[in-house]
């Protein structure tokens, strides 16, 4: 989470959710970031489909690495999903590892779901991903 306000904004919105979140937290230097992902859309006119731009550039979790997270903490807390995605996976090298490393947690832990959804395999940077993960995950 990057200390900034629209990193307050989303923590303010997680809370008034009720979900239990769990940060890592960078601090933004007021100029570059790290910055939070954000997603700019309209809503299309007449058959002009919607545009939608996606901001990632410097992004706070680009910059997350195994062992930023202590997920024995995370999962004895009552957490039952486990979700990552592809563009997570493939925003840095470490945010591959750190993903392998939720999910092996996660399958040790015993959750009630862990997904991660397949174009994982198609966007990490580690092009033995999904066959690192699917060694140790029972994937579908």
């Amino acid at each position: 989470m990057a200390e900034y306000p629209i990193g307050d904004l989303i923590a303010e919105r997680v809370r008034a959710m009720g979900v239990q979140p769990f940060y890592k937290r960078f601090a933004h230097d007021g100029v570059n970031g790290p910055n939070m992902a954000t997603v700019y859309s309209d809503r299309g006119q007449g058959v002009r489909a919607p545009v939608v731009f996606y901001n990632r550039s410097n992004e706070a979790a680009g910059r997350l690495k195994p062992g930023d997270f202590d997920w024995n903490l995370i999962f004895s807390s009552g957490v039952r999903w486990f979700h990552s995605g592809g563009i997570f996976a493939a925003l840095s090298p470490t945010t591959a590892e750190l993903t392998i490393e939720g999910m092996q947690a996660a399958k040790a832990a015993g959750p009630e779901s862990i997904q991660c959804f397949t174009n994982c395999a198609e966007t990490a940077p580690d092009t033995d991903f999904f066959a690192s993960v699917a060694t140790d995950i029972n994937a579908l």
